[in-house]
């Protein structure tokens, strides 16, 4: 089974990537779709080298397989690199975990918040046994209930955000401050215009000496400013900051603080 899926996989990664790059032909899409489904349907792991490991994924889904080969095939990379800032004995917080892609990849101990329940299927097939916990709630600066338009749910890019009752799902919204977890050394956040939120709602968290290097990917398309991250994170103690990657209105940003 597995080879038949390996070829599979490498297709789509491949389609994906053309997407990416501006090449994308007339029936791409129409392909995509085909083999999502298949992927999917089959019952074998999806096999990836990121760095110098192999890691195995289940999408147990087409929105699930669609998520996560899109991810595998922009921005492995990224992943490569925050993979190798983590070890055993480190503790990984990935905040807006979606389908687990990076949180299947790294060696720590990982908190993997995601509220979407269609990526949650996939999310806790791909946490590693022991290593890895699923925490199934939206952060924001405060407690409070947010809201997901259904639109966007179903387009696979949600914000949650505050709004008025019947405005799409309901979800309780939690303040990362609030919580008792152990604090990361790592963390990444990938939340869809709501990064501002859950900073805020972390400061604690993130202002600790215990955190040492942030991922963030700022959706300036949906209002959020790069100066305002990087100001609010210079209040919290980080003093370097690269951007590893750029998408359109999309930054991928890596933040350090300067070492001990």
């Amino acid at each position: 089974m597995q080879r038949i899926i390996d070829p599979l996989v490498s297709l789509a990664l491949s389609l994906n990537y053309r997407r990416k790059q501006g090449n994308e032909l007339p029936f791409d899409f129409l392909v995509l779709g085909l083999l999502y489904r298949l992927i999917a349907c089959l019952p074998a792991t999806v096999r990836t080298s990121i760095g110098e490991q192999s890691v195995s994924y289940r999408f147990p889904t087409r929105s699930a397989a669609e998520a996560g080969l899109h991810i595998l095939a922009t921005e492995k990379p990224l992943i490569r690199d925050v993979v190798q800032f983590i070890g055993e004995d480190d503790v990984f917080y990935d905040i807006g975990a979606n389908v687990g892609v990076f949180a299947a990849a790294v060696q720590g101990k990982t908190y993997a918040f995601e509220p979407v329940p269609a990526n949650i299927i996939a999310l806790t097939q791909n946490l590693r046994s022991g290593h890895g916990q699923l925490i199934g709630t939206a952060l924001s600066d405060t407690a409070s209930l947010l809201w997901m338009n259904m639109e966007d749910i179903r387009n696979g890019s949600p914000t949650a955000s505050p709004g008025e009752v019947n405005e799409g799902v309901a979800l309780a919204g939690l303040a990362l401050d609030d919580l008792d977890l152990p604090a990361p050394s790592v963390a990444k956040i990938d939340v869809e215009g709501a990064e501002l939120s859950v900073l805020q709602g972390g400061k604690g968290t993130f202002s600790g000496d215990t955190c040492q290097r942030l991922y963030i990917e700022v959706h300036e398309g949906k209002g959020i400013k790069y100066d305002d991250i990087e100001a609010l994170l210079t209040d919290y103690g980080f003093t370097a900051f690269e951007i590893l990657d750029e998408r359109g209105e999309e930054l991928f940003v890596r933040a350090e603080k300067q070492s001990q």
